[in-house]
């Protein structure tokens, strides 16, 4: 099988064929053949001023359930899911725009949920240009993978 891995974690030609590098920037993207993309520095981008904060995780290992739905208009301190019977509470004002399945199991200190800081402008119904520029790398690796096939 081919494998396209994204993100940090993975080795290409070890774990995967392919790793695609995930950090914003001017690599974001990049087809590694070898090697490993850049380490996950735990901060997502800044938007409006905010970072980390945008970034809700476990407060505990157990079973995820959503309150809230991605696109809810949240306030800061306001419950958007339960680990188990443990609540988890928005860290900011905005909407959320990422958003676990019920049901899976997380450990302590998984990322959970994000909300952007924008509230009513923040876009969460269209492709973000990081997932556009994602998808468009992994279409070209498998291009690639498959063009040299038949050229073989």
């Amino acid at each position: 099988p081919f494998v396209v891995a994204l993100g940090p974690g993975f080795t290409a030609q070890i774990d995967c064929n392919v790793v695609v590098e995930t950090k914003r920037g001017h690599e974001m993207g990049r087809l590694l053949y070898t090697g490993s993309a850049i380490l996950n520095t735990g901060i997502p981008g800044i938007i409006a001023g905010f970072g980390k904060e945008r970034v809700m995780h476990s407060p505990s290992a157990g079973v995820f359930k959503g309150i809230k739905q991605i696109g809810d208009i949240v306030k800061n301190g306001e419950i958007i899911a339960y680990v188990d019977e443990e609540p988890v509470y928005s860290t900011l004002d905005g909407r959320i725009r990422g958003l676990l399945m019920d049901g899976l199991s997380v450990p302590k200190g998984f990322k959970i949920a994000d909300v952007d800081p924008r509230g009513e402008e923040a876009q969460y119904l269209s492709i973000s240009d990081k997932a556009r520029s994602l998808g468009g790398a992994v279409v070209i690796a498998v291009d690639n993978h498959f063009s040299t096939l038949v050229m073989r």
